[in-house]
């Protein structure tokens, strides 16, 4: 079997991302990966993947349908810092999955609460919360371009939308990152 630059974006690029994520929320913390993992790390390549098999009108529609997964997120997020203050962890998890079913907010939070308390898993889904501004604005800028120019320019367009909205939200609505200092000796 030949390895498409298609598959190879699915089958690299997103795990990478992930990973990513993950170290930059071991050096910054839990806040940082929320807020980096909300970025569209997996929708963009997602999203691209789509595009190049399937047209960009159909990525359009992907696009738009990925826009509710945003209202899937936050009501997760919710439901699970609200349970997480008066369950277990594994009755936080199922109530919140009950909510609504986002992937990867599940296994983010379940291994932060699990490896380091609710403080953290909390504080993991408020990045998260604030860093989907830019997710959305991402999506619907993509949705929109896709319709009326080149891909190229779709994709471009709606990064660089949702950088800025992704940064001022960070700005505007988070705590500030405390940086690790380095000691001189």
């Amino acid at each position: 079997m030949l390895i498409t630059p298609v598959f190879a974006l699915k089958l690299f690029l997103v795990p990478l991302l992930i990973l990513l994520v993950t170290l930059a929320g071991r050096r910054w913390g839990p806040a940082v990966a929320g807020w980096l993992s909300a970025f569209p790390i997996v929708a963009g390549p997602i999203l691209s993947a789509l595009t190049l098999e399937q047209g960009a009108a159909f990525a359009a529609r992907a696009a738009e349908g990925t826009l509710l997964a945003v209202v899937a997120i936050l009501v997760f997020s919710l439901a699970y810092a609200w349970a997480s203050s008066r369950c277990g962890i594994a009755n936080s998890m199922a109530r919140s999955l009950l909510a609504m079913f986002p992937v990867m907010s599940t296994v983010l939070v379940g291994f932060a609460h699990v490896g380091s308390g609710r403080d953290s898993a909390v504080a993991l889904l408020r990045g998260m919360v604030v860093g989907y501004f830019g997710f959305a604005v991402f999506c619907a800028v993509l949705a929109m371009q896709l319709r009326e120019g080149a891909v190229g320019t779709a994709f471009a367009l709606a990064l660089c939308c949702a950088l800025v909205v992704h940064l001022v939200a960070r700005r505007m609505l988070a705590p500030p990152v405390r940086f690790p200092s380095a000691h001189t000796s």
